[in-house]
């Protein structure tokens, strides 16, 4: 996986977060980067706005290794949201900064009641180029320190913002840093420097070898800078922590689909998306004239069995009304008339019943007493009707109706 690291300089003056009320932070305006290729090719570097970055599948922020210390102490037993005041009560003397102005960061699979480690770093620096790197659609997966506290013991000879040579060195109980000068970082680091690995800019390599008196390895910017892919520390907590996954996820998705190489990709799901809409309104039109087809043909069936109806507004209920006509002229009884809807319930009523002392019935609809039926009698009675009839209970009432005709 490709990985672009933006390397943050202590020398650079960088704009308070915005609602700050900071005063003489110039424009944040360019990164240094250094662009690890995913084939393990060699590194390459620059310096360019936040638009401009190359792209990479990782984007990693290295805060300025002279600006990072690391402190120790037992983080309490509470609620992970309140760990921040928490560590600011706990390291207020230690601090050499307004707690307001820090961004603190506790160490991997930290929990409560344990002693940790917790990283303190510059939070404005930080806040600034995450809010330029957002607006350029250039999203952080992870803050990553050069050095942490770690078992292992390795130092750094680089140059400070003054020209002065630094050692900045890890190891199982913190993070150091010390100028290169005369026999003090020999002294100081004398239990350390035979079992470290000690690498220097080239700026500074024969010096470093001198006044340690161990070898030093040369080490460019760019390789230096690699260490801190191999940090387990994210500094994207409290204040800083990222959004939540899932949308960060789109925005990323979003931004990288509409980079030149997914320009076919683009034009392939236009094209697909438009053949879908096409042959969707072509169904759509097909289902149409279908239906128009249909209606058009129950209108000539009703004009044409009965030429007398000149306007057709709805042909199925017109043509009912006609037939139902007919069959009254013709002295046929309808299925919804009395005589019918008798005859079918005498047919199917239980021979175990009593005949009924009294009926009601209005046009379609049939109605009597059924409080003392027991259910095996209406189920009964149900079973003899058939499925030509629908016997509805109501309030003690059974109504019988004729059942409608299924759909076609």
């Amino acid at each position: 996986m490709s990985t672009l690291l933006i390397l943050l300089q202590a020398r650079e003056r960088l704009p308070a977060p915005a609602g700050s009320n900071a005063s003489g932070a110039t424009e944040f305006t360019d990164f240094d980067w250094v662009l690890l290729p995913a084939n393990g090719t060699a590194p390459t570097q620059g310096r360019c706005a936040a638009q401009a970055l190359p792209a990479a599948q990782q984007l990693v922020l290295v805060p300025a290794d002279l600006q990072t210390a690391f402190h120790r102490t037992p983080l309490p037993r509470t609620a992970p949201g309140r760990w921040r005041a928490a560590l600011v009560g706990l390291l207020e003397e230690q601090l050499l900064q307004d707690p307001e102005e820090l961004h603190l960061a506790l160490q991997p699979q930290a929990a409560g009641g344990q002693e940790v480690w917790v990283c303190v770093t510059p939070r404005a620096p930080l806040a600034a180029a995450l809010a330029e790197l957002d607006a350029a659609q250039r999203f952080v997966d992870r803050i990553a320190p050069l050095h942490w506290p770690a078992d292992s013991v390795r130092g750094h000879v680089s140059l400070d913002e003054h020209g002065t040579p630094v050692l900045r060195w890890q190891h199982p109980d913190g993070v150091g840093c010390l100028p290169l000068r005369g026999s003090f970082a020999r002294e100081r680091l004398a239990p350390l420097l035979q079992n470290g690995h000690w690498t220097a800019q080239a700026e500074v390599a024969d010096e470093a070898q001198r006044l340690l008196g161990v070898n030093v390895q040369v080490q460019s910017a760019a390789e230096h800078s690699a260490q801190a892919l191999l940090s387990p520390w994210n500094l994207r907590q409290f204040e800083l922590a990222g959004r939540p996954q899932g949308w960060r996820w789109l925005q990323q998705l979003g931004h990288r689909l509409m980079q030149p190489e997914w320009r076919m990709a683009r034009f392939g799901v236009a094209a697909l998306l438009g053949l879908q809409l096409v042959g969707l309104n072509a169904l759509a039109w097909q289902q149409r004239q279908q239906l128009s087809e249909r209606r058009l043909a129950v209108e000539q069936t009703l004009t044409t069995a009965f030429p007398q109806v000149r306007a057709v507004l709805d042909a199925p209920v017109q043509m009912q009304r006609e037939l139902a006509r007919l069959r009254a002229a013709a002295g046929r009884p309808d299925d919804s008339d009395l005589d019918p809807m008798l005859a079918a319930l005498a047919a199917a009523w239980p021979a175990d019943r009593a005949p009924l002392d009294a009926l009601s019935y209005e046009p379609g609809l049939l109605s009597f007493g059924a409080s003392d039926w027991s259910e095996p009698h209406l189920e009964q009675l149900r079973q003899s009707l058939g499925a030509a009839w629908t016997l509805q209970p109501d309030q003690g009432r059974m109504t019988l109706r004729r059942s409608k005709a299924p759909a076609p």
